[in-house]
């Protein structure tokens, strides 16, 4: 890839439970980011030619007339058949598929993804946070877009319901980046709408940067920040706001017999205390679902292998490059909004930024209203 080949990056996983075992949780938030380009000119209109000249009417029943006739009604039906044809042109470019409403694995990139889709319209690829989690805590929140547009989520490489067995030279950004386009191929699609929650938005913006002409707009939900350093000034906002009683909590998960066992259930309470701290109204965070991969812990340990990419990265100059039409989302209650949002603003042209009052890093959960508000316009705008 022309960019991601030159380029360090550092978006360390940020709430991922996913680390090895007896590493502390990290308390960072999810992320992510997506950019766009013009919609294509309508087909022009089928030309009145001589391959198809209008007959003059048949006045009388003779059987040279009645062959003049029908071969002009066959030329009509032809003419009018072409005509549909072209009018279709665009949705050819987007083919609706048949929802894959309950998921499946697909074959991408090399490895196995799971793919879910709900809606018809234009179609928005979501990349979910984590890293190493899934699409499930967005999807019911996202559900009602898709009265609207064709949603198109997946667990990234490695993550939820994707398979496990991939190997850790294959864990690269790039890698990241190539499974989106992998998806947008895959289902045939011209320019895509693409939408990051949080480590999503780092994701996101990558592929923005490699492949905005592809890009009809950008989403990017509470992203995670575009350098190592924003991201380091995060932490340390986020750290000040921290509760002990969440310190206390996640330590007595952590030397639990049940986190011992690798537990299921250990790991959804470790996510929940790191995500509660995440919340502007925390008694909301048991609105989340999500799924935990059995293995949690190994593809945790596999993802590791993207460590040396995720230090002392910076992004912000290649942002410019960005032209596609991108809204910038963020809660009012997390340190973002006033960190990464102005930053961000700045180095994509053709950007706005919301801040969503009364939100942490959630607004799709905690003003759902407001958050659809933004998102279903702004996607109503740029349409393709």
């Amino acid at each position: 890839m022309k960019h991601l080949a030159s380029r360090h990056h550092s978006a360390a996983p940020p709430w991922s439970a996913a680390s090895a075992p007896s590493a502390p949780l990290p308390t960072s938030p999810l992320t992510a980011p997506l950019p766009t380009s013009e919609a294509s000119p309508p087909p022009p209109p089928f030309p009145q030619s001589a391959a198809f000249p209008q007959s003059p009417p048949c006045s009388r029943t003779t059987p040279n007339s009645r062959t003049h006739f029908f071969v002009s009604q066959i030329r009509r039906a032809t003419t009018a058949a072409v005509l549909l044809l072209l009018l279709l042109l665009p949705s050819c470019r987007n083919p609706q598929f048949p929802p894959l409403t309950r998921g499946e694995l697909l074959p991408i990139n090399g490895t196995e993804l799971f793919v879910r889709t709900v809606g018809q319209g234009d179609p928005v690829i979501v990349v979910h946070g984590g890293p190493v989690l899934e699409h499930g805590y967005l999807y019911k929140h996202l559900e009602p877009l898709a009265e609207s547009v064709h949603l198109i989520f997946y667990d990234q490489r490695l993550s939820g319901r994707s398979s496990a067995d991939v190997d850790s030279n294959e864990i690269t950004m790039k890698n990241f980046v190539e499974d989106i386009e992998a998806i947008r191929q895959h289902f045939r699609l011209g320019r895509i709408h693409l939408m990051g929650h949080s480590w999503g938005g780092m994701i996101a913006m990558y592929y923005a940067i490699e492949y905005g002409e592809n890009l009809q707009s950008l989403i990017l939900l509470n992203s995670m920040p575009a350098s190592w350093e924003v991201w380091q000034e995060e932490n340390k906002r986020l750290a000040s706001m921290a509760d002990p009683a969440d310190a206390e909590a996640r330590n007595a998960v952590v030397s639990s017999d049940a986190y011992a066992r690798k537990e299921v259930s250990a790991f959804e309470e470790l996510h929940r205390i790191s995500f509660r701290g995440q919340f502007y109204d925390r008694t909301l965070v048991d609105s989340l679902s999500f799924y935990i991969a059995p293995d949690l812990d190994e593809r945790g340990r596999k993802f590791g292998a993207l460590m040396p990419e995720l230090i002392n990265f910076d992004i912000h100059d290649d942002l410019s490059s960005v032209l596609a039409p991108t809204l910038i989302v963020y809660g009012a209650a997390e340190a973002a909004a006033t960190l990464s949002g102005q930053r961000l603003r700045l180095a994509i042209p053709n950007s706005k930024l919301i801040i969503i009052p009364n939100s942490g890093h959630f607004p799709f959960v905690e003003t759902p209203g407001a958050f659809l508000t933004t998102v279903g316009s702004f996607l109503k705008k740029n349409e393709l």
